[in-house]
This record gives structure tokens, C-alpha cells and sequence, in this order.
């Protein structure tokens, strides 16, 4: 099923694809998350499918992308306070789409409003 000069196969493999299923209509609250050292997506597939998205989008809900830029981690520590970044932000975010009172607190608001790596011109660990 993975050889798309075969029709059957690339009518499949479009069938599940998210870039090309994207329809102009309303989507919940996104949140794309990429890392320029991903090994199996490169950065500027979700970069391609956030911008196509904020063109087909008929809402005002959040559209997020957020790219980190950090290099490969060598130490075990460093790649888990990347983790636990990662997984902080996305927590705090996502506590703020359903509107828990926890969203509120500081720790959550700090972790938000932290400018992040992909909104500067240079790439900085994260």
C-alpha cells in the first residue's frame, strides 16, 4: 500500500493524509508542535500545514505552531528539561483551551507568555 504510482495505493495514502483533508470550515483550538531535529518530519511540513490551515480556517479559535530549536540533547538531563518543557507548555496550553481555573496560576501564565525560540531570528536552546 506504500507505492503511490500505484493509483489504488495513492488514493489510500491521500485518504489519511491531514495536509490534503484540510477543508475551509471551523477547527477546535490547535496546537502544532515540530522540532527542527525531528528525524522523521521535517520542520516545514507542519510549517506548510499551519499555513495552509490559518487560510481555510472560518473561526477565531487559537492556531499555535511552535517549533523548537534546540540541538540535539547529549546529556540524559538536558534532553529530560527539554521534555519537561515541552510537555509544561503543552500542559499549560491546553489547560487554557477548556478553561481550567488552574490556568491562572503563575507558573501556567509564565509558561505561556515565555517568548519562545521559533518567534526569534536566532535559534536558542530551549
Amino acid at each position: 500500500m506504500g507505492q503511490p504510482e500505484r493509483e489504488a495505493a495513492f488514493d489510500y495514502m491521500l485518504s489519511y493524509s491531514p495536509y490534503d483533508n484540510l477543508a475551509r470550515k471551523a477547527y477546535p483550538a490547535v496546537l502544532v508542535t515540530t522540532s527542527y531535529n525531528d528525524s522523521q518530519v521535517m520542520y516545514w511540513e507542519p510549517a506548510k500545514y499551519v499555513a495552509k490551515l490559518r487560510t481555510l480556517k472560518t473561526d477565531s479559535n487559537p492556531l499555535v505552531s511552535r517549533r523548537r530549536c534546540s540541538r540535539p540533547a547529549t546529556a540524559a538531563r538536558a534532553a529530560a528539561t527539554t521534555r519537561s518543557r515541552t510537555a509544561l507548555f503543552e500542559l499549560a496550553w491546553m489547560l487554557k483551551q477548556v478553561g481550567s481555573r488552574s490556568s491562572d496560576h503563575p507558573c501556567v501564565i509564565r509558561t505561556l507568555s515565555r517568548p519562545q525560540a521559533s518567534s526569534s531570528n536566532s535559534c536558542r536552546s530551549e
